[in-house]
C-alpha cells in the first residue's frame, strides 16, 4: 500500500466586512484516517470565525467545512 498524498486544508476567517481565505502547510498523513483528523482545528476554525463576514462568510465557510470534511485538498509530490 502506499502512503496517502500529502494534502492541505482550507479555512476561513472573518472580520464583519472583510473575509479571508487561507490554506494550511502541507500535511503528510501517515494513514487514510489521519487525513480526516488533522483536518478537525481548521474545521473548528471555520466554524468559529468563518461566517462572520458579509457576504462572502457563510459562502467561503461552507466551502472550506466541506473541503475539509472530504480530507483537504491533495497536493502533487
Amino acid at each position: 500500500m502506499t502512503d496517502p498524498l500529502p494534502v492541505r486544508y482550507p479555512y476561513v476567517i472573518s472580520l464583519v466586512v472583510v473575509t479571508l481565505r487561507y490554506e494550511s502547510r502541507v500535511h503528510r498523513p501517515r494513514t487514510a484516517d489521519g487525513r480526516y483528523l488533522r483536518a478537525v482545528p481548521y474545521l473548528f476554525a471555520t466554524l468559529l470565525l468563518g461566517w462572520w463576514g458579509v457576504p462572502w462568510g457563510p459562502l467561503l465557510s461552507a466551502r472550506a467545512i466541506w473541503d475539509c470534511l472530504c480530507g483537504g485538498h491533495e497536493q502533487p509530490a
